[in-house]
């Protein structure tokens, strides 16, 4: 019985599409920040009492340890 041969259009798309995807996932992608300056992403917004909330549970189930 004869074995299917892949065909060499195949291998080479697949060692380019292989080292396309090893420079995207390897490459430091950075995003550049300073384009917002400093202006909010959402005005009017107030989490103070959220991260409290969340800072006391943390707490609780000492994943957090109490501050001074």
């Amino acid at each position: 019985m004869k074995k299917m041969q892949t065909p060499n259009v195949v291998k080479h798309f697949s060692m380019t599409a292989l080292a396309a995807g090893f420079v995207f996932a390897f490459l430091p992608i950075t995003a550049d920040a300073s384009e917002f300056g400093s202006e909010k992403l959402s005005d009017g917004t107030e989490h103070e009492e959220h991260v409290e909330l969340l800072q006391e549970l943390l707490v609780e189930e000492e994943y957090l340890e109490d501050g001074p």
